[in-house]
């Protein structure tokens, strides 16, 4: 009864030592961009998708609502500051290097290849700006990976939460940008060119196809009072 034990707790040990030097650089990452935010003042998408946290509705000509619904609790709760504005993108962006990491374990099996790769998403001048400027492919990078994560639980095991998991994800992404809806047609692609029609024609995956809907019915109402 020990043995089992003592092998669960030396792969307990071998996890965190290996998961330590990513902490510590996602750590380091998100301390040096909580100390530049302030430094600096709003750019023009910025303070454009600040407003739509001032002016909440169910969607806006250009994006989805989620942005701004992610403003708008630390908006009305404490007020507006270069931080404050700019904190939800580092913290997702602390997110999105994380699942970086873990995408990386998966295709290469190699932790210095993973954290290198944390390493050259923080060092990219473009995906900065996601790391301190709250646009809507701040919630679509982090949103992708996890859809990458549930297609694959899903092939391997098919569970009913994980179809729960995927409706969420696909309607989320189409809360955060219009474009999302171009993430259907490699995923449709991806389970034929797999042969897993028996995935894709189940009731599990219509079910997730109805949970995603349900996410963006205030994105489809306002579209339609709108004129689209």
């Amino acid at each position: 009864m020990h043995f089992p034990l003592r092998k669960f707790n030396t792969f307990l040990f071998q996890q965190a030592n290996r998961e330590i030097p990513l902490f510590l650089l996602i750590t380091f990452f998100t301390l040096l961009r909580l100390w530049v935010a302030p430094s600096f003042g709003l750019g023009v998408d910025e303070a454009h998708y600040l407003l739509y946290a001032k002016y909440l509705d169910l969607s806006y000509v250009d994006h989805p609502p989620l942005v701004g619904w992610a403003h708008a609790p630390l908006y009305y709760l404490f007020g507006t500051s270069e931080l404050l504005v700019r904190l939800p993108a580092i913290l997702l962006f602390a997110f999105t290097s994380y699942l970086v990491y873990r995408f990386m374990m998966r295709v290469s099996g190699s932790t210095p290849i993973s954290s290198l790769a944390v390493l050259a998403l923080n060092s990219s001048f473009l995906f900065n700006a996601l790391g301190l400027m709250l646009l809507p492919d701040c919630f679509l990078l982090p949103l992708t990976f996890l859809l990458i994560f549930v297609i694959k639980r899903i092939e391997e095991g098919a569970q009913t939460k994980d179809f729960i998991y995927l409706g969420f994800i696909l309607g989320l992404s189409g809360l955060a940008k219009y474009t999302s809806i171009l993430l259907l047609p490699p995923l449709l692609v991806y389970l034929i060119w797999k042969k897993r029609y028996d995935l894709l024609l189940s009731k599990k995956m219509v079910a997730s196809g109805a949970i995603a809907l349900l996410c963006i019915l205030p994105v489809l109402y306002w579209n339609l009072r709108n004129d689209f």
